[in-house]
């Protein structure tokens, strides 16, 4: 459980850190590269939480048997 929790803590910070260099990217001139960088950060999102879900419907599938 321990390693899960960093696991889940680090993967937090990084969205974080992506969604913080989207509002940077967004206050300068470059509108156009900000928006793809804040797409980025959601699609590392979506990716994320199916991961995430995808390793839970896999250890109730290990719990079955």
């Amino acid at each position: 459980m321990g390693f899960e929790r960093k696991l889940e803590g680090m993967l937090v910070i990084g969205v974080c850190v992506g969604l913080i260099i989207t509002v940077i990217f967004m206050g300068h001139e470059h509108y156009f590269l900000g928006f793809h960088v804040l797409y980025g950060a959601i699609g590392v999102g979506f990716f994320l939480l199916t991961t995430k879900i995808l390793s839970v419907i896999q250890r109730e599938g290990k719990q079955d048997d």
